[in-house]
């Protein structure tokens, strides 16, 4: 057996030697923030230096420098050295600042203070967000993607913020757009996109938030990411008038066929405001070489277009459509001088022809011989002035008149032509010829007519009521 002694106060001693009291550390530090847990507890070691004496210690009145309460001890009574204590900290009741207090740890071998600071800290101010990236997806042709939302919210005071919106690489349109509902936090932030007119790829983009002139920022990553939709496809070009395949003739109204040319449901176009039929008509051009073509109409299935002037320089051209950026295979055609078709009103062969009193020429409402008949078509080729694409002459251009000849034959007869030109306010590209009807036609319902400009004669097939 080890013999020990037990010193307590008012005692002497016994049998073993006893050196000071020892309390390690004899300081400790915490740290609390106002609304967080409290900090860990931290302990402090009661001994003495000999192994064989038990010393009793006590724990005087704690002694604060400030506002008081805050300290916990384990053992407030003391306890028998060597001996662990346990301190901790309640700073719910305290305001930010720092405070001290001393611990005195006596007994009869010695006296110990221990100090213990206690920093209490307000929460930092900064950004919280309820999702830190955004995400759209999109393939043109389908429905726009629709609006995301982040919360912001403040992980202190509310924090006065302005919203921007910063691309990686800056765009020819903006596609980002932000709402707030509040310019303080809490606050709801919208974003939507428009992707009009990008081309398949990804974009990137951030939503900074700016608070305390700078000092407190947060980044917001959206990406957008634009597929590319099927490929469009051109089987056949024919004129218009005819639904005939042709030449490129230098303001020949044009139909193409294919596969994915555009929406499903047909656009019609209209002129811009400044009188001008538009390149681009729901996201699909149409490309003769680097030169575009004003779009009539577009469908799955179909586009109207009228050749450019520009080619008549050339001797072929490659024509692709390209929608929603993405582009056909080529299909070369050559380039004539004229391509001369009249518009007809039905399968049977009936011209868009107007009587002398403008009604519209039928099999029951045929012209007289002698009158004047008017008669719509495509095809003439170059004019006096140039042609310009897309306007309208009469209403954003002059009228123009073919450079070459224009005639008429009706029922095998040369029909006098009183007008060769631009139909007033309709699109460059749509002829109109007035002429008479030769006094010796054999009447009848479905007299044939021709359009000749140049050497190049219209198809046969097309009709004229005669009476």
């Amino acid at each position: 057996l080890v013999p020990v002694t037990l010193t307590t106060p008012g005692s002497t001693g016994g049998g073993g030697t006893v050196s000071n009291l020892t309390v390690t550390p004899n300081q400790l530090d915490f740290t609390a923030v106002i609304g967080a847990a409290a900090p860990a507890a931290q302990t402090l070691d009661v001994s003495v230096g000999s192994t064989t004496t038990l010393v009793r210690y006590g724990i005087g009145e704690i002694r604060y420098l400030t506002a008081g309460g805050w300290l916990k001890i384990n053992k407030p009574s003391g306890g028998i050295a060597p001996d662990r204590l346990e301190v901790s900290v309640d700073a719910a009741a305290l305001q930010a600042g720092r405070y001290a207090a001393t611990i005195p740890v006596t007994s009869e071998v010695g006296n110990r203070d221990v100090v213990v600071f206690l920093e209490v800290r307000r929460v930092v101010a900064g950004f919280a967000v309820s999702s830190e990236a955004l995400t759209f997806n999109f393939t043109p042709g389908n429905a726009l993607p629709g609006a995301q939302t982040v919360q912001v919210t403040s992980t202190g005071d509310a924090i006065a913020f302005v919203p921007e919106v910063r691309y990686a690489v800056a765009p020819a349109a903006p596609w980002l757009s932000i709402q707030s509902t509040s310019g303080s936090t809490p606050a709801t932030i919208s974003a939507t996109v428009n992707p009009a007119g990008l081309t398949a790829g990804t974009y990137q983009a951030t939503i900074n938030l700016s608070g305390q002139n700078g000092a407190l920022t947060r980044a917001i990553n959206v990406t957008l990411n634009v597929t590319a939709g099927a490929t469009p496809t051109v089987t056949r070009i024919v004129n218009a008038a005819s639904n005939l395949d042709t030449q490129a003739v230098p303001g020949l109204i044009v139909t193409l066929y294919g596969t994915n040319l555009g929406p499903a449901a047909g656009v019609a176009a209209s002129p811009n405001s400044t009188g001008l039929y538009d390149r681009q008509l729901a996201n699909a051009r149409v490309l003769f070489d680097t030169f575009e073509a004003p779009i009539l109409f577009v469908s799955a299935n179909q586009i109207n277009a009228i050749v450019p002037y520009a080619v008549g320089t050339r001797v072929s051209v490659p024509v692709r459509v390209e929608v929603n950026g993405v582009r056909s295979a080529p299909v070369e055609i050559r380039v004539g001088t004229a391509a001369p078709a009249i518009f007809q009103l039905s399968a049977a062969g009936q011209g868009a022809i107007l009587n002398q009193d403008s009604t519209v020429n039928s099999g029951v409402n045929a012209a007289a011989r002698d009158s004047v008949v008017v008669l719509f078509a495509t095809g003439e080729g170059e004019t006096n002035p140039p042609g310009t694409d897309g306007a309208i002459p009469g209403r954003s251009t002059a009228l123009k008149t073919p450079r070459q000849r224009v005639r008429v034959r009706i029922g095998g007869q040369e029909a006098e032509v009183l007008y060769a030109g631009s139909a007033p306010f309709l699109v460059s590209g749509v002829l109109q010829v007035n002429a008479k009807v030769p006094a010796g036609v054999t009447p009848g319902p479905a007299v044939p007519i021709e359009l000749i400009v140049g050497d190049t004669a219209s198809a046969s097939g097309v009709t004229v009521a005669v009476r």
